[in-house]
């Protein structure tokens, strides 16, 4: 059996961070350790004039020893203990006490945002629209032929859910996906086999409309695409319902 213990203690750093300090005793350093612990809490206590100490055993839940009362009153608190703690025992009105509140909380949020600030985001609604349109613009051509291909599957039924990976294809890679329909919506597997032209057009294939074009996470099905388009031209004023856009 060791005679060693490992010892850890959080700590922080001089710029706020936790950071955690590991080292390894021997039985001996341990038990000064504890003995400079006991010391240091007896001579905090010894400190305290009469006041302090009663309202610190208060604190703490400690009942009087000579009270035989058998109700046990005491062993809960009422809330009423003062607690040695101010603005180094100057008196504050309300007001400048709100403004000492303020300040602290400013302080907290400034340190909050200088150690784990996020980066700003200089980009704009409108460039972030621009750059899906001009990515959905350049694989355009490859998802109407993946969309051709995909109705080719339903001249003799309606739409699919999704169609299934061609015999003899070579699966790449495989994307989770949340596919949406019109009743439902579940979790699917977005195989890219050897000869798909981009992401997009793979979910076309599939039968999925993406809303991202290179990485979604949620796609439509086409299908449930469909079926709006035509509620849309049986009655107009769906568009304006969120229920259905």
């Amino acid at each position: 059996m060791s005679s060693k213990v490992r010892s850890s203690t959080s700590v922080r750093s001089t710029s706020g961070r936790p950071r955690q300090l590991h080292e390894t005793l021997n039985l001996r350093e341990v038990r000064l350790a504890k003995q400079e612990e006991e010391r240091s809490k007896a001579e905090r206590l010894e400190a305290l004039n009469t006041s302090q100490r009663h309202n610190l055993d208060q604190l703490q839940g400690i009942a009087d020893p000579f009270d035989d009362d058998d109700s046990y009153e005491q062993d809960v608190l009422h809330g009423r203990a003062a607690a040695d703690i101010s603005h180094a025992g100057e008196a504050l009105s309300s007001e400048e006490a709100d403004q000492a509140d303020a300040a602290l909380l400013t302080g907290l949020r400034t340190n909050h945002k200088r150690l784990w600030g996020r980066y700003a985001d200089t980009r704009t609604w409108k460039n972030r629209t621009q750059q899906q349109v001009d990515a959905f613009r350049a694989q355009l051509e490859h998802m109407a032929n993946a969309y051709l291909a995909f109705s080719l599957t339903a001249t003799e039924g309606p739409l699919p859910y999704m169609s299934k990976t061609p015999e003899g294809a070579v699966l790449e890679e495989t994307r989770d996906v949340l596919v949406v329909d019109m009743f439902s919506a579940s979790q699917q597997d977005l195989g890219l086999i050897h000869g798909d032209r981009g992401v997009a057009s793979a979910c076309v294939r599939h039968g999925w409309m993406p809303v991202a074009p290179y990485f979604p996470t949620v796609v439509i099905t086409i299908r449930a695409l469909e079926i709006f388009r035509v509620m849309r031209l049986r009655c107009p004023r769906l568009v304006f319902s969120s229920t259905f856009r």
